[in-house]
């Protein structure tokens, strides 16, 4: 399976992609951003997503979910 995550720039995102419960962010944001997190690791190309990240050869670097909400 091809990772394309390679790296998170904050403890919050990260653990929004692991799985982890994450204090101060309501369970419906969390599972939209863990879908959208699902889908950016499996991208090939960049999407208009509710992330900010640096993309380098096909993979996504310091990632960050951003709340706009």
């Amino acid at each position: 399976m091809l990772i394309v995550i390679k790296s998170f720039q904050d403890n919050k995102t990260e653990k929004i992609y692991s799985g982890e419960r994450v204090k101060g962010i309501s369970i419906n944001i969390v599972k939209k951003a863990r879908r959208r997190l699902s889908i950016l690791n499996r991208a090939i190309q960049m999407e208009n997503l509710y992330f900010t990240f640096v993309w380098d050869k096909g993979d996504a670097y310091n990632v960050l979910f951003e709340d706009y909400h």
